[in-house]
């Protein structure tokens, strides 16, 4: 079980930071984005790289978003965490490929609206 000792309401965190640095090893991304994430999303901490993190970067990065703009969009749009690769993201983005949406309405779905 996770316990986060919070300092105050600006986000710093005691306890997560040695889960910080075991989520974030594989990633080039480092501990930054997770520590602007964690304020408006703390249940990142409880996420499984492998079958969560990991699956949303490389469907991010399969629809056409730069991998050096990835981190960029998951900070701004941080509920994209929350979504399940196959069973929501990809079939909304599916979705909007059927009814006919170009890739950058479908680019500019998923980095701005949802």
């Amino acid at each position: 079980m996770l316990f986060i000792t919070f300092l105050n309401f600006d986000g710093m965190l005691f306890k997560a930071q040695r889960v910080l640095r075991i989520r974030t090893r594989w990633m080039s991304y480092g501990k930054c984005l997770f520590l602007q994430l964690i304020p408006k999303q703390p249940n990142v901490l409880s996420y499984d790289v492998e079958n969560r993190i990991k699956p949303l970067i490389e469907y991010l990065i399969s629809i056409g978003i730069a991998s050096e703009d990835v981190p960029g969009v998951i900070a701004a749009r941080p509920n994209l965490l929350g979504l399940d690769v196959e069973n929501n993201l990809k079939r909304m983005v599916d979705y909007l490929v059927y009814d006919g949406k170009t890739k950058e309405e479908v680019l500019d779905f998923v980095t701005k609206t949802l």
